[in-house]
């Protein structure tokens, strides 16, 4: 599988080839409901046509997301960032998400993200990592989209 992106993610796996954008505006505030993460584009079972590049938008509710400090002793409680896996399934919590493997990390705390991608059937997976990038229980999620010519 071979995959471009723009904006927004680091893909720490290979040195290069992905940019971070700004990182996203300051947190949303928690608001003391059960966390979870979602896809805001696409939806799942979404048909995309493979002439534009694939528009990727996560969010979050009642989790603060937020950049990874340059310096910090442990991980703070309650505070992450979006991961992107590609054809990967969700990772079991507290399991450190890799780099690369078809992984993009989003440290700098943005939501957004542009792939490339060739015709097919991807699952695409956004996942909460602490400032360790171990997963957090519960913060997952997983959809399926087609990426095909002619649509």
């Amino acid at each position: 599988l071979t995959f471009v992106g723009c904006g927004g993610g680091v893909d720490s796996g290979n040195g290069g080839g992905m940019e971070s954008a700004a990182p996203a505006a300051d947190p949303e505030p928690v608001s003391g409901g059960t966390p979870r993460v979602f896809f805001v584009t696409p939806q799942d079972g979404a048909d995309i046509s493979s002439d534009f590049d694939l528009e990727l938008e996560f969010g979050a509710e009642n989790y603060e997301i937020s950049p990874i400090p340059e310096e910090f002793e442990s991980p703070r409680p309650d505070v992450g960032h979006y991961h992107l896996g590609v054809n990967t399934g969700c990772l079991a919590a507290g399991e450190v998400i890799p780099q690369g493997e078809g992984w993009v990390h989003f440290g700098d705390g943005s939501n957004t993200f542009t792939l490339q991608v060739e015709a097919g059937a991807y699952q695409l997976t956004v996942q909460i990592g602490d400032d360790e990038h171990r997963t957090q229980d519960g913060l997952c999620e997983s959809i399926d989209v087609d990426i095909a010519d002619g649509i």
